[in-house]
Formats: structure tokens, sequence, C-alpha cells
């Protein structure tokens, strides 16, 4: 499992309660407070969304690091990256 913290380009986070998907558009997660997302599974792709318009929605940009055993889960800074702009 990981924790996100997720970042837009502008520095905010995506809106509280907006959609994780996974490749499929498969839902596997929401946007908690301050832009955290807990995610179980290694997925190839995720994007949240909160509308409909491109806009509205973004790819998660992140690295997952080695397992470490002494932690139940990793936290892992990722950013929102527009898919208007690749920003």
């Amino acid at each position: 499992p990981l924790l996100l913290r997720v970042r837009r380009a502008d520095g905010r986070a995506p809106p509280f309660g907006a959609e994780v998907v996974d490749g499929q558009g498969g839902a596997v997660a929401v946007v908690g407070q301050g832009g955290l997302i807990f995610v179980r599974g290694e997925q190839a792709e995720l994007r949240v969304q909160w509308g409909k318009e491109s806009d509205q929605q973004c790819r998660l940009d992140y690295r997952v690091p080695k397992p470490d055993p002494a932690v139940p889960y990793q936290q892992v800074a990722a950013r929102c990256v527009s898919m208007e702009t690749g920003l």
C-alpha cells in the first residue's frame, strides 16, 4: 500500500473527494484532506478526476520506493500532471 501526497503544478492539492481511477477507468480511491490518497496494490497508471473536462483531470506522476518492512505503508510525493498541458 502507498500513501500519496499529491500536489498540482500550482502547488494546490486536487479537490477533496475527487475520484482516483486506474488505467481502465475503474475507481480505486478518492482524494482525502490535504491531497492524500491511500492506494492498495500496484497500479501502472492512476488519474484523478473531478469532472469530465480535460482541465478537471490529471495523471499522477510518482516513483514507488523500495519496500521497507519496518513501515506498514510507504509515503510518496506525487505530482498531478495536467491532461491539457502536461504540467
